[in-house]
């Protein structure tokens, strides 16, 4: 019996030694590094909000006809994409004086969490004041855009365009950026 006790007592000695190192050896593996995270999409909306006639000739009366365009711009790494938040016609050209006049239109982008430090809103205007045609050609009040790094956007911000021209006439566009 003393020699199957001796074989015993090696097959255990042998067992474990052998969990130990396969204990140790799962432990040291590189499954203690942490999971890689998620790279969720965040949306960020472009709201126009409104605008105003800041300055108006005598000669236009309480109003300034204005058409143009605006438009905004997501940029991330070489990749940009464009829309038109409002585009209107001279023939359509909307009346806007010193008190708020609503723009309604929204946009919204979305972009993956890791490319938020490197990405930006661009929201661009050229606008115009309709004269009336014939003679009296439009004048261009600008044509003006702001950047924003999506990385200063947690909340809603927002922020005012100001376009003038020559003559001393000025508008200023209202928008907001949000992060959704």
């Amino acid at each position: 019996m003393k020699h199957n006790d001796l074989h015993l007592g090696k097959i255990l000695k042998f067992l474990t030694l052998f969990a130990l190192i396969s204990m140790f050896a799962s432990c040291n593996s590189d499954d203690d590094t942490p999971p890689t995270p998620i790279d969720e999409e965040v949306a960020f909306r472009v709201d126009l909000l409104k605008i105003a006639a800041l300055e108006i000739k005598e000669a236009e009366d309480e109003m300034l006809e204005i058409y143009g365009t605006i438009s905004s711009k997501l940029r991330r790494d070489n990749i940009t994409e464009d829309n038109t938040l409002w585009s209107v016609a001279e023939t359509e050209a909307i009346g806007v004086g010193v008190s708020d006049t609503p723009l309604v239109s929204s946009v919204t982008y979305t972009i993956a969490s890791s490319k938020i430090a490197a990405g930006t809103i661009e929201v661009a205007a050229h606008l115009f004041d309709y004269d009336g045609g014939g003679d009296n050609p439009s004048e261009d009040l600008g044509n003006e855009k702001l950047s924003t790094p999506l990385s200063n956007i947690t909340t809603s911000v927002t922020y005012q365009i100001v376009l003038n021209d020559s003559s001393g006439q000025t508008v200023q566009l209202t928008y907001s950026i949000t992060r959704l």
